[in-house]
C-alpha cells in the first residue's frame, strides 16, 4: 500500500527528501535480518525515524498515510533538534 500511495507522491517525497536518507530494508532477508533485531521490528510494515547515532526518535507498527508519516518526520525532526 505504502509503495504504491505514499511514497510515490511527490509531496511526501520532497518533504522526505529534504529532511530524511531514507532506506527500506526486508527485514527477512540479508542485512535485513540484523537491523529488524537491532531495533526489535517484528512487524511489517514498521516505520522507524532514526538519528545519526542509531536512536529511534519515532516507530510506527503498521502503514501510515500522508498524512501521518509527515507528521511522524516532524516530531522526527523536532526531538533531534531538542538533543541538539
Amino acid at each position: 500500500m505504502m509503495d504504491e500511495d505514499v511514497f510515490p507522491d511527490r509531496e511526501i517525497g520532497k518533504f522526505m527528501n529534504k529532511n530524511f536518507i531514507s532506506y527500506k530494508v526486508n527485514g527477512e532477508k540479508e542485512n535485513g535480518i540484523n537491523l529488524a533485531f537491532l531495533f526489535q521490528v517484528n512487524t511489517y510494515p514498521t516505520l522507524l525515524f532514526i538519528d545519526q547515532k542509531g536512536n529511534v526518535l519515532e516507530k510506527k507498527i503498521g502503514a501510515a498515510y500522508h498524512t501521518e508519516l509527515r507528521s511522524m518526520g516532524e516530531r522526527a525532526m523536532a526531538k533531534h533538534n531538542q538533543q541538539l
